[in-house]
């Protein structure tokens, strides 16, 4: 029986309607992307000569299916997996943007097989289910009346040049992809060729522009060259003619470029600190059977100081669990975390770069504590780190935890603080246990409190209603 949706009854997941192929809503938790009539055939078509199952077979494109359900407005109502958590751009690593990149190629390939060339192919079109960057805007993909690939420029803005500045500085290369931000090619040109920042930035723009015309005409169609004047148009016939190609047709030589980029190495404070782990193997056990002995079902976990996921893959592997994402500061432990790999039978990790206390995020997107909230909370070795080393308010902490997670926190306190084995502990006076647990229980009734070792104590708690009344804003 075909069930009609009541358009009140749906949460529209685009705050800005740009997309003319349709719209992505929630429904009873499940995603649902409804097509407009005009593009139902267009649509149709795509599912029909293999198109999508190719990319859903690849691991380019999520799970979809043509659903039997009905909405007003819409001619057909797809019904896309839910991929969580939903990453933004700026919590990528440098080995996120390079896979990315790698799989918006192929992408492109395919889609050039069977006849669609794309609109555009920013990372604000690509969510990682686990290791596994995939595009999720089916509305890019459109006939191909095209010379070359139509988004060639804006890969270039958001994939490569950050990539190639990435190699060298991670500061900002990070930056340069902010929330699907466009590096600019005077930007990119000045920073890499730091001569060329003599120049009249008026004269570079104009040489630019030249240097990329050819690219910039192969997303043209035939029609649109015939009606080219002068240089273009002299430029546009020998493109047809194959005796210059632009570089954007040449999709496979793309992806050598993008492969043979790595990046220099640097060291990083905590990059190393899950080297160790099989020290750390009697507490992690203890934790995971606290976590196997939880009242109700717990699927999902966002594991804080994660690190390179350790302590994750045992939470995937060990317990119930079937989606835990690994978030840490420290970008050179995430990335050896998600180069080890996400994905398994059990179910997957997701790793994200970025400072809970603080994450970078536009403010008309989603907040973080949105998008990670899970069943679990997971935070080992941290808190003292926060107020201890970066003077944050335990309230505060324990404020924005609770705004992640659903269920349960499995939070530890470290009595003797930033204690190095071998020396005297110097912690101040307020920072006791007796302290940990009155701010504890201001958000979470107190399920467990253990002491693991000498300066592991775990502290596990479920979340009240009330403690929701202050999410984290992250």
């Amino acid at each position: 029986m075909t069930m009609v949706l009541n358009p009140e009854d749906v949460k529209y997941l685009q705050k800005r309607q740009r997309d003319d192929t349709g719209r992505v809503f929630s429904w009873n938790g499940r995603i649902f992307r409804g097509i407009f009539p005009r593009q139902a055939e267009h649509v149709k078509t795509m599912f029909s000569n293999g198109f999508i199952r190719e990319l859903i077979t690849r691991k380019y494109f999520p799970e979809t299916s043509i659903t039997d359900y009905q909405m007003e407005g819409f001619s057909i109502i797809l019904e896309h997996k839910r991929i969580w958590p939903v990453l933004y751009p700026q919590e990528w690593t440098f080995s996120m943007l390079k896979d990315a990149a790698l799989m918006v190629c192929r992408t492109a390939i395919i889609a050039k097989r069977y006849g669609y060339n794309m609109r555009d192919c920013h990372g604000l079109n690509v969510l990682f289910d686990g290791a596994n960057p995939q595009f999720i805007d089916l509305g890019s993909f459109i006939p191909d009346i095209y010379l070359g690939w139509n988004p060639y420029e804006e890969f270039l803005r958001f994939y490569y040049y950050p990539l190639r500045i990435w190699q060298y500085n991670n500061f900002v290369g990070k930056l340069s992809i902010f929330s699907g931000n466009l590096t600019l090619h005077e930007n990119y040109w000045k920073y890499q060729h730091p001569l060329l920042r003599r120049i009249n930035t008026g004269l570079l723009n104009r040489w630019i522009n030249w240097y990329l015309r050819p690219s910039q005409l192969g997303c043209y169609s035939f029609t649109d060259l015939n009606a080219l004047t002068g240089l273009n148009r002299l430029l546009g016939r020998l493109i047809r003619k194959r005796v210059i190609s632009p570089e954007s047709v040449n999709l496979e030589k793309l992806i050598r470029k993008i492969d043979s980029l790595s990046q220099i190495k640097t060291s990083s404070y905590w990059e190393s600190y899950h080297e160790d782990v099989k020290e750390k193997a009697d507490r992690f056990g203890r934790i995971i059977e606290i976590i196997n002995s939880l009242d109700g079902e717990v699927r999902s976990a966002v594991d804080f100081g994660g690190n390179q996921g350790k302590f994750s893959r045992q939470m995937l592997d060990q317990t119930g669990l079937k989606e835990v994402a690994c978030v840490d500061s420290d970008e050179n432990a995430v990335n050896t975390g998600y180069l080890s790999g996400g994905n398994s039978d059990k179910g997957k990790i997701t790793f994200a770069h970025y400072d809970f206390m603080g994450g970078i995020v536009k403010l008309r997107f989603t907040p973080p504590n949105e998008r990670f909230q899970a069943d679990l909370v997971v935070a080992l070795a941290l808190t003292h780190h926060l107020t201890l080393a970066q003077g944050y308010d335990i309230d505060e902490v324990f404020r924005y935890i609770s705004g992640y997670a659903k269920k349960y926190v499995l939070i530890e306190f470290m009595p003797l603080g930033l204690w190095v084995k071998g020396r005297q502990p110097n912690t101040p006076e307020w920072y006791t246990s007796a302290w940990f647990r009155k701010a504890f229980a201001k958000f979470f009734d107190l399920v467990l409190e253990e002491k693991l070792r000498e300066n592991n104590v775990i502290f596990v708690g479920k979340v009240r209603p009330a403690s929701k009344e202050n999410p984290a804003n992250a």
